[in-house]
């Protein structure tokens, strides 16, 4: 299984929209977010939608920028 992993990406949609063209290029299995995936819980706008275009399974894991009920809401919109 091949993993793309990622980090702080504090909700930069520029960042993830090149993580998910990185997953695609290398055609990963999955994409593993180890945490900071938000900034303070906001700019969470778009954020799952382009993770979502990756066609990749996403696995979050919560940083110290979100809670877990903010992990749960966006794992939900999955």
């Amino acid at each position: 299984m091949k993993i793309l992993v990622a980090s702080d990406l504090h909700g930069e949609l520029g960042r993830i929209r090149e993580l998910v063209k990185k997953a695609k290029e290398e055609n990963v299995d999955a994409i593993l977010i180890a945490g900071d995936l938000t900034h303070l819980e906001t700019k969470l706008e778009g954020i799952v939608g382009e993770l979502k275009k990756s066609g990749k399974r996403i696995i979050l894991i919560p940083g110290n920028e979100e809670t877990n009920p903010t992990i749960d809401f966006l794992v939900n919109l999955y």
